[in-house]
């Protein structure tokens, strides 16, 4: 069995991905490696900011209100403190994005291009309702013990807080694989690029991982809870049988 994991992006990106599509089944000479690059980059970066930055946004609004208020003031700017290290953190790896992402398709010319293209909108893009999702696949059990840990959390046992952000990260691993290194093998890249561009996604990665293990030790359940149940809105509460 597996559940879905859908990460809203914007119509107006989908719209571009759509034009470069057309653009090269209609064999058009123009080149659209630059143009791809900028919709690549920006598809990540939403997806960023849907996940991880507004959270982190209405935490630290949540938490300079405490410290205004002088509700636990120390306690709380401690934790605006590691809230705004995260929020760079996000930021510093969509800097990383968008530098190398338009750099990863840059050369190519429009017949290479298309395989990716195609993946893209095949396998990795939907739409539900009037909104769009880059989407991928995560086992029924990965999903069931991460709603074990959250339900760990919500009954106030601290120690469910490490292992749910362990779990977490398993399934944002698995996203990177489904989003990032399959839709890469389209282009088949040479050797030296293709390390380059997996050297790049590794270190954004453990840059995230890092912070996210860190960000475990400095929440109480009742505040992890809360980081845990907005991450949940992107679980897909069906399953599907795999085959």
């Amino acid at each position: 069995m597996q559940s879905q994991v859908y990460l809203p992006i914007s119509p107006e990106s989908v719209v571009q991905l759509q034009q470069i599509d057309r653009a090269l089944r209609a064999g058009e000479k123009p080149a659209q490696a630059k143009a791809l690059g900028q919709v690549l980059a920006t598809l990540a970066c939403e997806v960023f900011d849907a996940v991880f930055l507004a959270l982190l946004t209405a935490q630290i609004t949540q938490c300079q209100q405490h410290v205004t208020e002088g509700q636990g003031a120390l306690e709380a700017e401690q934790l605006l403190h590691s809230l705004h290290a995260s929020a760079q953190v996000i930021t510093e790896i969509k800097q990383h994005i968008e530098k190398y992402m338009p750099y990863a398709v840059a050369l190519f010319r429009n017949q290479r291009l298309l395989p990716l293209v195609d993946y893209l909108q095949t396998h990795c893009i939907e739409q539900r309702g009037v909104q769009h999702y880059l989407h991928y696949a995560i086992s029924f059990a990965q999903r069931q013990n991460y709603l074990l840990q959250l339900q760990a959390v919500q009954a106030n046992d601290a120690p469910a807080i490490v292992a749910a952000i362990q779990q977490l990260i398993e399934i944002v691993d698995v996203g990177v694989d489904a989003l990032l290194y399959k839709p890469k093998e389209q282009l088949h890249l040479n050797f030296i690029l293709d390390k380059s561009l997996n050297a790049v996604i590794q270190m954004c990665c453990q840059m995230g991982y890092k912070r996210l293990s860190h960000l475990a030790t400095e929440l109480d359940p009742h505040r992890a809870a809360v980081v845990f149940q907005h991450f949940l809105q992107f679980l897909d509460a069906s399953t599907i049988q795999s085959y």
